[in-house]
């Protein structure tokens, strides 16, 4: 049993501390538990931990420190009663049974009760294996616990093993370590995990703790949905469900979207609607097969079909084997090899948005012969359904007389019709017309009238969904016109944009129930909430501003979603601060980071911002390892203030390991993104100092290439080039710190 003294003579030398203390002349062992309370001396302690090195223990002298009350020392016995180095009491007993476990458990009691973690540790093992007592696994697994509060590995990982097996106390109190970081690293994904296997069979602690989760964590509101759908440990309550599930589905959760999916596919819940399942059925794998690039071509036997994705297909297949015609429509956005047969047979229902895409098809040849004719005549079936999409097309197509007769007189019917429902090109024709009082480059004209000019111009430059080049083009037109006006003149056509967009921006307004429409109708609630935030010809009214600007968010449109977010954080003005709301926003935006950076800024934004919120603890849970991975989701997508955040945190080996290169990387690119601002190029001159005081060139050459390797298309100019290096780069090899 060598391994034993060898642990005693750690106990020994690590829990005492020998000193010299010119008392009685002799050496003496301070136990810490007793510190500053009564000092126990032990003649020749020196000695003593040169027997127990040589093999030599004196018990009396254990005993007598065990005795005293010692937990150490208790400890220390017990192991000896464990490995059989010293016998039980009753050995000399002829005839009866040695009782090694029962010694070793009674003395690990008395040390675990004064909180000795290896005693505790010991004991609960006993108690798990009913070794020396009686089998009991809640003790088993609240001693784990006690020695696991207090670092001991060996603890966390027994509770885990127990709680693997299906314990739900074990569960509930793992999710907890998780969840607190005490015991264990915080993450907060397997503390949902844990707190949410408890929950199912039962556990009330469990289930408040995944609440709390709930608050910030998607994967808890997923287990929350799922628990109360399917009631598992509860009682079932679908309004809950569809609750939680929509808080998660509102972040991307694909198995959320999936899940409410079938509520509306079933009628669980919620009245059934096979339009509205069909919707989140393609909502559920739209993000999988934009991942994978593989739009179009999934078949059953693809490595990129995940269970998610293949149910939810499934369910849509099977909807349009019922001819849903929302389901046909849906399939054909997601299988472009197969979106003609799709959208054919959605049109041949009566869906406009199925004739719309059919016609589009037939316009491209795409996937299909080139027919300009047989594209009018389904631009035409889906205006007359009312589609503004199909309206402005069919306008089109008869001023360039393509697949028709040229017919001036009807395009400018179209494009009016069009522009009335909100279609930014068209606005912009009908406001040049009105402007100039020429419509496009055809033979209509009519009368100037600068009041509608202006009123249609002010629509086609509004903040979203315009493009910059079509603001500018629109805001530079109504400038000019707007010399030529009197103030009562503008006035008019300013009265005109606020009743447009009230009517417009109204849940039943224009195009609200179109598949396509669902931007055009969030970009008219946006900028309708943008009057109200600005005071623009209506009086200022931030409270009117929210609600519209969080139906324009929920239909998740991004710059809505980001003043929504930034004015629940600060408060004011009427509007009560909600910071757990705020946080809510900022996810549910930062989690589209499949939308283009260059047209979304407001994505790398929220990314940062919640970068900022994990590392002050502001609104959620203080995680420089959260606040990191949101820094870097935002600093690829261009964000500078990210980029310079994410290179001090990789400095300072702050929520990732410390790596010279990565952080001169990032300082890098943030020195182009940054260069006008003064306070920032300061910090960045800071921190280059800094690393390169440290980095060798070797280093600066690697921060370089990793820049080429990660991230080719962010520009700008690296250390390496700046210093004249050798810019040669091991194509595909990485490096140490990688």
């Amino acid at each position: 049993m060598h391994w034993v003294r060898m642990m005693f003579v750690r106990i020994i030398k690590s829990h005492f501390r020998e000193a010299s203390l010119v008392l009685l002349g002799s050496a003496v062992l301070v136990s810490p538990p007793v510190l500053g309370a009564s000092v126990r001396i032990v003649p020749d302690a020196a000695f003593q931990v040169r027997e127990a090195e040589e093999g030599e223990i004196d018990l009396s002298y254990l005993r007598a420190l065990a005795n005293q009350g010692d937990a150490l020392m208790q400890f220390a016995l017990g192991l000896m009663y464990e490995t059989g180095e010293i016998a039980p009491k009753n050995a000399a007993t002829a005839g009866a049974p040695l009782t090694y476990d029962v010694e070793a458990a009674a003395l690990y009691r008395l040390a675990a009760d004064q909180g000795l973690q290896e005693a505790q540790a010991r004991l609960a093992a006993f108690y798990a294996e009913g070794k020396g007592v009686t089998q009991d696994i809640e003790e088993a697994v609240r001693l784990y616990y006690e020695a696991a509060l207090q670092g001991n590995s060996e603890s966390q990982g027994a509770l885990r093993a127990i709680a693997d097996q299906g314990i739900a106390s074990a569960q509930y109190l793992v999710g907890l370590m998780f969840h607190t970081g005490v015991g264990s690293s915080r993450g907060s994904s397997m503390a949902a995990q844990y707190y949410n296997r408890a929950a199912q069979q039962g556990h009330a602690e469990a289930y408040e703790g995944l609440r709390t989760l709930g608050e910030h964590w998607t994967r808890a509101q997923f287990f929350l949905g799922s628990l109360n759908d399917l009631g598992e440990g509860i009682e079932q309550n679908y309004a809950e469900a569809l609750r939680w599930y929509r808080l998660a589905a509102d972040q991307g959760d694909e198995e959320s979207q999936y899940r409410i999916g079938m509520m509306y596919a079933e009628g669980r819940g919620v009245e059934q609607d096979l339009s509205e399942a069909a919707k989140w059925f393609r909502v559920s794998v739209e993000d999988d097969l934009r991942m994978y690039d593989r739009v179009g071509e999934l078949d059953s036997d693809s490595e990129y079909l995940t269970q998610e994705v293949e149910g939810a297909m499934e369910n849509l297949r099977q909807l349009a084997e019922r001819k849903e015609p929302v389901a046909l429509f849906h399939l054909g956005l997601l299988e472009e090899r197969y979106a003609r047969k799709w959208y054919q047979e959605a049109s041949a229902l009566g869906l406009a948005e199925g004739q719309y895409r059919l016609a589009e098809i037939f316009l491209e040849g795409r996937g299909a012969p080139q027919n300009a004719a047989a594209a009018v005549r389904l631009y035409g079936r889906a205006a007359e359904g009312g589609l503004a999409d199909a309206k402005y097309k069919l306008g089109i197509m008869y001023v360039l007389g393509r697949g028709v007769l040229p017919n001036t007189t009807e395009a400018l019917k179209w494009y009016q019709q069009a522009a009335e429902q909100g279609v930014i090109e068209a606005q912009m024709a009908v406001g040049s017309m009105y402007a100039t009082g020429q419509f496009l480059t055809t033979t209509i004209t009519v009368p100037t009238d600068y009041v509608s000019a202006y009123f249609w111009l002010s629509l086609a430059g509004a903040k979203v969904p315009v493009v910059d080049a079509q603001r500018w083009q629109a805001t530079n037109l109504r400038e000019v016109i707007k010399k030529e006006m009197t103030l009562s003149e503008i006035r008019q056509a300013e009265r005109r944009e606020h009743v447009w967009y009230q009517q417009t921006a109204a849940p039943d307004g224009p195009g609200a129930g179109s598949l396509l429409g669902r931007d055009r109708l969030a970009s008219a609630q946006y900028n309708l909430g943008l009057m109200y935030a600005e005071g623009r010809h209506v009086a200022p009214n931030i409270k009117e501003a929210v609600v519209w600007f969080r139906q324009a968010a929920d239909k998740d449109l991004p710059e809505a979603q980001y003043d929504l977010a930034g004015i629940l954080e600060e408060g004011g003005l009427g509007v009560v601060r909600n910071l757990d709301e705020a946080v809510r926003w900022y996810r549910r935006l930062a989690s589209q980071d499949f939308r283009p950076a260059e047209l979304h800024p407001s994505i790398a934004e929220a990314q940062y911002v919640l970068g900022q919120f994990y590392e002050q603890g502001r609104g959620v849970p203080q995680d420089d390892g959260q606040a990191s991975n949101w820094f870097e989701t935002a600093a690829g997508r261009n964000h500078g203030q990210a980029q310079l955040s994410l290179a001090t945190m990789y400095l300072a080996g702050r929520g990732v390991e410390r790596y010279l290169a990565r952080a001169l990387m990032w300082v890098d690119l943030a020195a182009t993104r940054l260069v006008n601002n003064t306070e920032a190029v300061g910090r960045i001159t800071i921190i280059r100092d800094a690393l390169l005081r440290e980095m060798t060139d070797e280093e600066v050459l690697e921060a370089h290439c990793l820049w080429q390797l990660e991230h080719p298309k962010l520009t700008g100019v690296s250390t390496a080039e700046m210093h004249d290096l050798d810019l040669q780069c091991a194509e595909g090899e990485g490096f140490a710190g990688s």
